[in-house]
């Protein structure tokens, strides 16, 4: 099975963040940051960060107050190379010269990794959502969607 472990930890987090808001949120019935973060067993602080990055990017809405929390408005939209480059600040590496063969062997990474981020351009948050679905993941309980102050 591959592993995306060449990705930044916040860049983990905020995959799962936007998929679990798409997944289980609606404008509706919007889940608060507390109800992610006691649903993957972590401290509000360390998800409000997340939250914010993807909020500010546009990738996530908050509706403010008592029934508020997150939602996405177009999952259709976005793409997982959309929120990874919330949290990473260049999509292709630089190059350095090591030795002769460097020139070669950046020729044929960057080919490579080039193809992974279009991969990646192509599959959007809703295509996740649909795969969960066909998938039979469960979809949580209303409760967990309230918003706690």
């Amino acid at each position: 099975m591959a592993s995306m472990n060449f990705l930044p930890n916040k860049a983990h987090l905020g995959i799962n963040t936007t998929l679990f808001v798409a997944y289980h949120a609606n404008k509706d019935n919007p889940i608060s940051g507390a109800a992610i973060a006691r649903h993957y067993n972590l401290g509000d602080r360390s998800l409000e960060p997340i939250l914010q990055t993807l909020g500010n990017a546009g990738l996530l809405q908050s509706i403010r107050g008592q029934g508020g929390g997150y939602y996405i408005e177009s999952p259709e939209r976005i793409s997982i190379k959309d929120i990874i480059a919330c949290f990473i600040s260049k999509l292709l590496p630089e190059s350095t010269a090591f030795s002769e063969f460097s020139p070669i062997l950046t020729q044929f990474i960057e080919g490579d990794y080039l193809l992974f981020w279009n991969k990646l351009s192509e599959t959007t948050v809703q295509d996740l959502c649909d795969a969960s679905e066909e998938n039979n993941l469960p979809k949580l309980q209303n409760d967990i969607l309230l918003f706690e102050i």
